[in-house]
């Protein structure tokens, strides 16, 4: 119990009581008992001082102590790289086996999307997490760098390797980048990364529907960016899919295709730009107008605008 005031405020306490008792058993002496007059005298001492003790608003402290066993989570990273190894068989579920005697064991992964690898977002554990063990190839495809991630944890990181560090003969699409809405009869601009690994001297195509983009890859770590654009014809919800051509001998072919899809909109504004005459800042204004998305332009004369 702890108190805000020194710990003779308590004697005051008493001293109040005993004081009021005292003057209330004086004033009553005649009508009550002797044993009577003390006893009420007690209590109205006692009363009086719990009162005004409590005045002085006590604290009561209590300490529960409570242990629990140490949280280790186990990752298990379910990517197509690590499926497409001899090591997929690995079973983590086995180690947790082990530890739940001494530990609390959570598992995650993320075979969810397994084309996409966030090693960054496989490794997030709760605040009372004591250690994390990741059982994966060390690949990712987006999100933040797995060594990024495992420094600002706080809590120790143990990895299980899996897979194969030999640099393997593949391509793979990664990392698009598109809007999720377009507009009807504008082009959709797509950027994708292209990786690949000991291809070097070889070249293949990255089509998307009737564009085809030529690329040739200039060394074995090959990795660049291209950009497309891509007609967006009917409104509504529409599946875009980028697909790389294959080259003999690559590793997986999963990696070659990357689907999405866009919301089209028909819902263009259309502006009117009328001019005396022809002239060729009027053609400056179309253009700066239709640079914004969702605005169609047209230029007309004067003469054009009559029953319009």
């Amino acid at each position: 119990m702890t108190l805000e005031y020194p710990w003779y405020f308590v004697l005051f306490c008493l001293l109040l009581g005993a004081l009021y008792a005292g003057v209330m058993y004086y004033a009553g002496r005649n009508r009550f008992s002797r044993r009577l007059q003390w006893l009420l005298a007690t209590l109205r001492a006692l009363a009086v001082s719990a009162t005004a003790f409590l005045l002085l608003a006590p604290m009561v402290q209590r300490m529960v102590h409570e242990r629990q066993r140490p949280l280790v989570v186990l990752a298990d990273d379910r990517s197509l790289s690590v499926a497409a190894s001899a090591d997929s068989a690995f079973a983590l579920h086995e180690l947790g086996g082990r530890l739940e005697g001494d530990f609390r064991v959570v598992y995650t992964s993320n075979s969810d999307n397994p084309a996409q690898t966030d090693l960054g977002a496989l490794m997030e554990v709760p605040r009372d997490a004591a250690a994390l063990v990741l059982a994966s190839d060390g690949i990712y495809n987006r999100g933040q760098n797995p060594a990024t991630v495992a420094e600002r944890l706080g809590v120790p990181v143990y990895t299980v390797a899996l897979g194969d560090t030999t640099p393997r003969c593949d391509a793979a699409l990664t990392h698009l980048r598109a809007n999720r809405i377009a507009y009807l009869g504008r082009d959709l601009t797509v950027e994708v990364t292209v990786n690949a690994t000991q291809l070097a001297g070889r070249s293949t195509v990255l089509a998307a529907g009737r564009t085809q983009l030529p690329i040739e890859y200039t060394d074995n770590h090959f990795s660049s960016t291209f950009t497309l654009t891509l007609p967006c014809n009917e409104a509504g919800m529409q599946l875009f899919e980028l697909r790389l051509k294959p080259l003999d001998g690559e590793e997986t072919l999963e990696n070659n295709r990357l689907r999405f899809y866009v919301d089209v909109i028909d819902d263009q504004q259309k502006v009117a730009i009328i001019g005396a005459a022809p002239h060729p800042d009027l053609a400056a204004l179309k253009r700066a107008v239709e640079a914004t998305d969702g605005y169609e332009a047209n230029v007309m004369t004067a003469g054009e605008l009559a029953g319009k």
